[in-house]
């Protein structure tokens, strides 16, 4: 069995390039090979180590015109494609395919099971994946239980997530719980049945609704555990 590194670096090239438009491309291509050799460092040394990129494709923003619809005006950084390529050719870095890099990290975490993974990244939506997480911006490193990781998609089903234009069970994206929603927050990190857990988010959206949307949202939410196996093809009764 391989230990193995999964670097999500599809934050590494983007912190390296935002704000440097004007800057020397050499100068801030030396900087992100600067932060690649740096985590690199303070972390041990793995087996398997392997940078994940987001390629052009991806079935959310086929399936679902409102998924991430709200970055369409935002300028994309000058240098950023040309950061990713570097991360190609000089960490070996590769891209996924009708998918995001997440799913490709998901797709590995779960490829042996049983194997010592460190996932490297600053995403929350990565903490859908048990196991040991190390954020590089925080220089932190914790632990996702196999309880905690379901829980998390949980919340997000509630809440939401404003970085993709996901909206939440009522339709209203939240960062946070509010005070007056704290006995849904209990709830769900009292639950450590995945299932109840579910048919308890489910209640809220039929309460407001908005069932007609759950599976949608939930497959924009849900990271890719097996190739191709998105919520939907799941097939999961509630």
């Amino acid at each position: 069995m391989t230990d193995k590194l999964l670097i999500d670096a599809d934050t590494l090239a983007y912190r390296a390039v935002v704000g440097k438009d004007d800057e020397l491309l050499d100068n801030v291509l030396d900087d992100l090979y600067n932060s690649c050799q740096q985590l690199l460092s303070a972390l041990p040394s793995y087996e398997f180590t392997h940078f994940y990129l987001t390629g052009a494709d991806n079935f959310r923003k086929t399936s679902y015109d409102w998924y991430k619809a709200n970055r369409i005006n935002t300028p994309r950084p000058a240098h950023l494609t040309k950061a990713k390529r570097f991360l190609e050719q000089e960490f070996g870095a590769t891209w996924s395919i009708n998918q995001e890099a997440d799913d490709d990290i998901g797709i590995e975490v779960f490829r042996e099971p049983d194997c010592q993974v460190l996932i490297a990244h600053i995403d929350k939506d990565l903490n859908q994946f048990p196991g040991l997480h190390y954020n590089y911006n925080k220089n932190e490193l914790y632990e996702v239980s196999e309880t905690q990781a379901k829980q998390f998609f949980l919340h997000q089903m509630v809440l939401g997530d404003k970085s993709d234009n996901v909206e939440g069970f009522d339709g209203l994206i939240r960062p946070a719980y509010p005070k007056k929603f704290k006995y849904i927050e209990d709830t769900i990190n009292n639950e450590t049945d995945f299932e109840e857990g579910l048919k308890f988010v489910w209640d809220l959206y039929n309460h407001h609704g908005r069932e007609h949307l759950f599976h949608d949202i939930a497959d924009c939410l849900w990271l890719l555990k097996e190739p191709e196996k998105n919520w939907k093809k799941l097939e999961i009764k509630i």
